[in-house]
């Protein structure tokens, strides 16, 4: 998809999950390899002509549990797209990464958030500028603390909540 060519193969596979009957659909970050609105649109447009208003075919939501990572924010070859810096920051995701993303998926930005799949909490931590300087590929990001500090207790102690970021916990 970042390279102008199509999203069929991820189509394909939100098909694939839709025919599972899933609740929810995590994508751990690297959504628009080229941190380029059109990436991101274009997982947009087929999460949508998948789950359209997000739900499936009989009505029940499935819910994006999407993260942004390194790819989404760093726009890699942007500068040779669109050599012109006004007109690369009008398409360069993170000089507005959360217009874009409401843009794209209809809800709030926020660099941590946490949803309800059916009684049990998910976790996104985005890649994002305020993550810049923390952590590195084998070590966690610094916002899940602060947030688990201030939520954490609001979580029921008998499930489990699942955390999802970019790059991925060592060992997991």
């Amino acid at each position: 998809m970042s390279g102008g060519g199509n999203n069929l193969t991820f189509k394909h596979a939100l098909e694939w999950f839709r025919s599972q009957d899933v609740d929810a659909v995590v994508i751990a970050g690297d959504m628009a390899d080229k941190g380029l609105d059109e990436n991101l649109m274009a997982v947009a447009n087929a999460w949508y002509s998948v789950f359209p208003d997000g739900k499936r075919p009989d009505g029940r939501p499935v819910e994006k549990v999407f993260v942004t990572g390194n790819h989404d924010w760093l726009a890699y070859g942007a500068d040779r797209k669109y050599p012109d810096e006004a007109e690369r920051a009008k398409h360069v995701l993170r000089y507005d990464m959360a217009g874009w993303w409401d843009k794209a998926f209809h809800e709030p930005y926020s660099p941590i958030y946490s949803k309800m799949v059916k009684g049990y909490t998910f976790i996104g931590s985005h890649w994002d500028r305020a993550q810049a300087g923390h952590g590195s590929y084998n070590q966690p990001f610094g916002l899940i603390e602060g947030y688990m500090a201030k939520n954490g207790k609001s979580f029921d102690p008998a499930l489990p909540f699942f955390y999802v970021q970019h790059p991925h916990l060592k060992d997991t």
